[in-house]
């Protein structure tokens, strides 16, 4: 029996194996979702563009709290036209104010009327005590609420004045041109 001495001696003595490694460097791939979610956010916001354009969508920016906590002033709601005689109680619709006629109220509908004249609506805001002081009728229907997106009425809101400009376009403009400029510096 050879002793741990021995048996390390014979190893130590053993020819050590030359090995090439080849280092190769590889892309690193985006894992699926990612890419996913990127097609899927694009085509959806195309497909919004879409309805908006051919004025199947219309989106509307919320001024005042007369819906809360449904939505709030600064809030963003899309609503699509829907025959009148789809409505239900509760439907939440956007229509022409019968005091003005050019501003527009979004309201819930408490009410519904159908008499000689045809169908109306009697509204409420959730934040209101009491319903709206007038009746609305079917004409002035603009369309039926489906979906708020928060927040996103304040970013349209501030970028009609200067400094919203200022931050919205022309500072996002100057970090893109900046960092195309960094890097075109830095590769020479």
């Amino acid at each position: 029996m050879r002793s741990i001495q021995e048996i390390e001696s014979i190893i130590d003595s053993l020819p050590t194996p030359r090995v090439r490694l080849k280092i190769t460097q590889t892309k690193r791939k985006k894992p699926l979702w990612k890419t996913l979610t990127v097609i899927g956010v694009s085509l959806c916001t195309i497909l919004v563009a879409l309805l908006v354009l051919t004025g199947m969508l219309q989106v509307f920016v919320v001024l005042s709290g007369s819906m809360q906590p449904t939505f709030t002033a600064g809030d963003v709601i899309l609503t699509v036209d829907a025959p009148v005689r789809s409505l239900q109680v509760n439907d939440i619709i956007t229509y022409r104010s019968p005091d003005t006629m050019k501003s527009l109220v979004t309201h819930r509908i408490v009410t519904i009327i159908k008499g000689d004249q045809g169908i109306a609506f009697q509204t409420k805001g959730d934040a209101n005590e009491g319903v709206d002081q007038y009746v609305v009728s079917s004409e002035l229907v603009v369309g039926r609420m489906v979906l708020t997106i928060p927040y996103v009425g304040h970013v349209a809101s501030i970028s009609h004045s200067v400094l919203g400009f200022l931050l919205l376009v022309l500072a996002p403009g100057i970090v893109v041109i900046g960092a195309e400029v960094f890097s075109i510096v830095k590769k020479k």
